[in-house]
């Protein structure tokens, strides 16, 4: 957060993306980066573990622990300044707020489908571009993801069947750019496998919450 970037002479040596350049600030503030490659990976790894360290409350000798730790997840997602981390800890702190309240996920999720329908309609044009605009409060790139769904959709024709064969898809001049930086993960299974690549990425997720709600169920109910 100071702008001190100790691991940065180490980035020259990255056999994917040699960089030397400083990580540029966001909106008057400096972007953690840390040990990782950029602050979205920084960022999203705090985040990402914010509802481990959280749970931990409930064990009797890391209960204060438990709640220093949160504080440092949350301060460590904000502080690189990046529209992904951030959108990570608002869902993190919103599920977890719904802990005692698990009655309320299904209208929820209910409502959600809705207002997706109600809000394309409403604004006439694709929901994703309005959730998407309204959630850049740091200046992020949300629009470029909002146009890279779009680009995906339009030339589905193209990558349905195998991808692109690790080719660039060549969308760059549609998003103000040189070459197609993908950074959607559906639609980045989908320029690389193919239609396949998606449905194997969506057949993973449903397995992971499949067993994190059959492991959370035995934790809550286990057997004597």
């Amino acid at each position: 957060v100071n702008g001190w970037q100790p691991y940065l002479p180490f980035t020259q040596y990255c056999p994917w993306r040699p960089e030397t350049l400083l990580i540029e600030p966001r909106t008057g503030f400096n972007r953690a980066i840390g040990p990782f490659g950029h602050p979205i990976m920084f960022g999203a790894c705090f985040a990402m573990f914010l509802p481990l360290v959280y749970s931990l409350r409930h064990e009797k000798n890391w209960r204060n622990l438990a709640y220093i730790l949160s504080g440092a997840a949350i301060i460590g997602a904000l502080s690189s300044m990046s529209g992904g981390p951030f959108s990570m800890m608002m869902v993190a702190v919103f599920c977890l707020a719904l802990e005692k309240c698990k009655h309320w996920v299904k209208p929820l999720l209910i409502f959600f489908v809705i207002s997706c329908i109600g809000t394309e309609i409403i604004s006439n044009r694709p929901f994703y571009h309005v959730v998407l605009s309204r959630l850049n409060p740091i200046g992020g790139a949300w629009w470029h993801r909002a146009r890279l769904i779009d680009l995906a959709i339009e030339n589905i024709d193209e990558w349905w069947l195998a991808g692109y064969g690790g080719q660039d898809p060549g969308w760059g001049q549609f998003l103000g750019s040189s070459h197609t930086d993908v950074t959607n993960q559906f639609v980045l299974h989908g320029v690389q496998y193919g239609m396949l690549g998606v449905v194997a990425l969506c057949v993973v997720l449903a397995s992971v919450f499949s067993n994190l709600n059959r492991l959370h169920n035995v934790a809550q109910h286990p057997q004597t």
